[in-house]
């Protein structure tokens, strides 16, 4: 009973996906300025875990195709066209859309749209910006899992590097150099559940059987033991397997025409342009709105942050239809 085969999580990736984009969405809402406290804002902010299972899948599937015979750059630039196709789609709407209410030029916008204005004022499109490094990062990482004499071994120790390097102090002198550094440490201590998923990707594509309850379990102790230990330290990726076992078993009990089904396969697919969209018109609306936004029918921003969500998913839909048409007509 509680054997869970991994297998799973590749059988069912794309609605995985789905729930972990609507994870992000939700979690954006008390950013946003969504009136929510206690517990259900607790919440809300703990669905924050979505990018860290974006980057569990993520992790899976770059090393499933790895698996299959490749070039360096030929696999490099099939993950890159994946990212930038959407992500241009959706930059440039949001851009046209934006230049009747305000005033940026177009040389400062590209370097947003570059993602490179992230890593230096914090401010674009963060996860894309580190699925950029990351995806270089992935077809020797593969080869050093797969050559190495213990997997375990090697990836205890790239965690450990990884967490010790995003958690060096860095002073505040507020230079360029400094918030690069910073902002580099923030986006990469997420990396550990893209780590993870490549690690895990072998046993998932060969449907071992583990242990739900011990993993449940062993993720529960290294929760406690950073928490009373080292509380600074990154470590929410403990809680990536144990919930994707749980949605995983789950949705075994889903049937396969339900229109939940049916939803998060969509969005699952749609997973990076859902994102792109919900921080895109999350910034427009109060360009557009900014009168509306502060009339008592506002009062919480429960409305308009439904807004939000309700048109972002419009454009995710218009964006990704028009994504799959020029994919399509790029391979042919």
């Amino acid at each position: 009973m509680n054997r869970f085969n991994l297998f799973l999580l590749s059988k069912y990736r794309t609605q995985l996906m789905g729930v972990a984009a609507l994870m992000i969405i939700l979690c954006h809402a008390p950013q946003y300025g969504v009136e929510v406290a206690g517990i259900p804002r607790k919440l809300l902010v703990f669905l924050n875990l979505g990018v860290d299972i974006f980057l569990f899948l993520s992790g899976m599937g770059c090393c499933f195709s790895l698996m299959n015979p490749h070039r360096y750059f030929s696999w490099l630039k099939k993950r890159f066209l994946r990212i930038i196709i959407p992500y241009t789609i959706i930059m440039l709407i949001l851009r046209i859309a934006s230049l009747c209410v305000e005033n940026v030029s177009w040389s400062e916008w590209l370097l947003y749209f570059s993602t490179l204005r992230f890593w230096t004022h914090h401010d674009g499109m963060w996860y894309v910006a580190l699925l950029v490094l990351l995806y270089p990062l992935a077809p020797p990482l593969f080869w050093g899992l797969e050559h190495s004499k213990s997997r375990i071994l090697v990836t205890i120790i790239l965690i450990i590097l990884v967490l010790f390097l995003t958690h060096i102090p860095v002073n505040d002198t507020g230079d360029v150099m400094n918030s690069i550094i910073t902002n580099l440490q923030g986006a990469f201590k997420r990396a550990v559940s893209f780590i993870i998923g490549m690690y895990l990707a072998k046993y998932i594509r060969k449907g071992i059987n583990v242990n739900a309850l011990y993993v449940i379990g062993a993720s529960a102790l290294g929760c406690i033991f950073f928490h009373f230990t080292m509380k600074d330290v990154f470590y929410s990726w403990l809680y990536v397997l144990p919930i994707l076992i749980v949605l995983s078993v789950v949705w075994k009990r889903v049937s396969e025409q339900s229109a939940i089904n049916v939803f998060f396969i969509w969005l699952g697919g749609a997973s990076l342009e859902s994102y792109l969209a919900n921080i895109g018109i999350k910034k427009l609306m109060p360009l557009y709105l900014r009168e509306w936004i502060d009339s008592p029918i506002f009062i919480g921003h429960y409305l308009d942050y439904s807004i939000v969500i309700i048109s972002g998913f419009i454009l995710t839909y218009l964006a990704h239809r028009l994504s799959k048409e020029i994919t399509s007509t790029i391979a042919q």
